[in-house]
């Protein structure tokens, strides 16, 4: 029987976060036909491309050639790039700065509480991104608890200088909600590595520096740029916190396409920039295919990988000092969510703390059933829908895999803007079930990829005696591999829900009548600066997200 692998598998092991690239190997699927594979290898790639090729048709080629070159001449296209491009590109920094050391002390050293800390360090990445803005907002904000305590002791506190609402402050958020990935990847990496080629560095009188650019580095190497590719591509497509975060008058291509498409009815001027988006997200799973086939990591089959050790003086200083950052830097805004939430602030008056005013307007109000129960009837189906789609197309999926996996990550090309503008198209009165469809098709890639990498690690002689005994391709299907990952598909079906749950972008970007579920309802309230409402419904989210987690036995966050 297959062991319960993370939500999301990846390539450095069955510990990993990635979504891309899952560790090399192949398995033996149930006799299918061969226009049934050839079906299911299209049918992702159709579903991903769709949305924008309707965009394009409804519009006409002409007319977006045209405001393509009226984008650009106007000064509205180039900006709305560069911008995307830096801010992507100082978030993939921000992450790998603060990940790799992450995954150098996991790696290296075993100490008390090392699985809890490494699950508090993961967790960022199963938060939902309005929910983490929400928190930063608290923390970091003009008004927010860093500059109140900098203001008592005299000092000029971030919000006077606009710290948050700028390019820094918009990289440290997505850095934020990007580390985890670049600590997991990288961390599996480094456990997996055998240590014979250091070894053979400093026998042969080669210092730590130098064994480490022999032996170690080459090993890491893949997993650092997928990671950094990764990370940019998130931060790249990052919609919500652009709109909360970015300086005045700053735009990236995903915020500019929502507002030419929503708010000035500029549809063929959102296709034309939405076809440049995709076509630079293409670009970069492109090169992290090649990079992947080209940058493989030394093989270690059959060689115990890294041993960790008890960290010296040293270590601890390390431990402390890096456990020491992600707590004030970090975590603190996640603290906040809860603290907001019992703080009680009527109008501009003064805030009292603890109170369960804001709890009790929000409970009177009806808000928060109206909200929750928006959350559950679309993410529910949604995250069903993706799981149970991407453990048949997995079962489908057979010969190549490195094909299966580059299909598998092309959806990841579509940014949610353009899905949800392009399904708005093509459903016009669908209503809720566009909004199921949309986030069952951004959860599909994960499920897809974790169902995937499950089906490699399974042993097929059950499957096949069964089959031997008569039993047909569905029976096996049902009775022998079902059974035998469904640890894995209850993680999927986890990530896939709290994926669902925290998009507040298709239902923004759709704008589905009497639909406010959390994401949308705490954007709301943010925008209209009722933050203490605002985090009482963040905290519910995080409960609800929490709640699918450990229903499924926090399989995620085993170590």
């Amino acid at each position: 029987m297959s062991e319960a692998v993370p939500i999301v598998a990846g390539k450095p092991a069955d510990r990993s976060l990635a979504i891309a690239y899952p560790a090399p190997g192949t398995y033996v699927a149930g006799a299918s036909s061969s226009f049934a594979r050839n079906a299911a290898l299209a049918l992702l790639p159709i579903l991903a491309t769709l949305p924008l090729a309707a965009l394009v048709l409804r519009i006409g080629p002409g007319q977006v050639v045209e405001a393509f070159g009226r984008l650009f001449s106007e000064g509205r296209g180039l900006p709305a790039l560069a911008f995307g491009l830096k801010q992507a590109a100082g978030s993939s920094l921000v992450a790998l700065l603060v990940g790799l050391p992450g995954a150098w002390i996991f790696a290296t050293w075993r100490f008390p509480g090392r699985s809890l800390a490494r699950a508090l360090a993961l967790l960022p990445f199963c938060l939902p991104p309005v929910l983490v803005a929400l928190g930063f907002v608290q923390y970091y904000g003009r008004n927010g608890i860093v500059n109140q305590v900098l203001s008592g002791f005299g000092l000029p506190g971030f919000g006077a200088i606009g710290f948050l609402y700028s390019l820094p402050g918009l990289c440290l958020v997505h850095g934020f909600y990007n580390f985890p990935l670049v600590l997991d990847l990288v961390g599996s990496a480094l456990s997996g590595i055998a240590p014979t080629r250091s070894e053979a560095a400093r026998s042969l009188g080669a210092g730590r520096l130098r064994a480490f650019f022999a032996g170690t580095l080459p090993g890491i190497l893949p997993s650092i740029l997928e990671a950094a590719a990764l990370s940019f591509l998130f931060s790249f497509f990052s919609f919500v916190v652009v709109m909360l975060f970015a300086p005045l008058g700053s735009a990236t291509t995903e915020t500019e396409i929502w507002r030419l498409y929503r708010l000035e009815g500029d549809p063929a001027g959102a296709t034309a920039l939405a076809l440049v988006q995709t076509f630079l997200a293409l670009m970069i799973l492109g090169l992290l295919a090649f990079g992947a086939s080209r940058l493989s990591a030394p093989s270690s089959e059959g060689v115990a990988g890294r041993e960790s050790r008890k960290p010296g003086p040293i270590g601890w200083i390390a431990i402390a000092g890096y456990g020491f950052t992600l707590a004030v830097l970090f975590f603190g805004p996640l603290l906040m969510v809860l603290f907001g939430s019992l703080t009680d602030r009527q109008a501009f008056g003064a805030a009292s703390f603890p109170a369960i005013g804001s709890w009790l307007r929000v409970l009177g109000s009806g808000l928060l059933a109206r909200a929750l129960v928006d959350t559950l009837v679309s993410a529910l189906p949604a995250a069903l829908i993706a799981t149970a789609c991407g453990f048949v197309l997995a079962n489908l999926w057979k010969g190549n895999r490195m094909r299966a996996d580059s299909l598998a990550s092309l959806p990841l090309a579509i940014s949610g803007v353009v899905a949800a503008a392009g399904w708005s198209l093509l459903l016009p009165t669908a209503g809720l079930w566009a909004v199921i469809l949309v986030e069952a098709l951004i959860a599909l890639p994960f499920s897809l990829k974790t169902s995937l990498h499950a089906l490699s690690l399974l042993k097929e002689e059950g499957a096949e005696a069964a089959r031997s005994l008569g039993a047909s391709p569905l029976q096996a299907l049902l009775r022998i591999r079902l059974p035998a990952i469904l640890p894995s598909l209850l993680s999927s079906l986890a990530f896939s829900f709290a994926l669902a749950a925290g998009d507040a972008t298709t239902p923004l970007v759709l704008g589905v009548p009497d639909f406010e579920p959390l994401p949308l309802a705490i954007y709301r309230l943010a925008g209209a600066y009722r933050f203490p409402e605002a985090c009482v419904l963040g905290v519910v989210l995080a409960l609800l997200s929490g709640f699918a987690f450990r229903a499924k036995g926090w399989t995620f966050f085993h170590a």
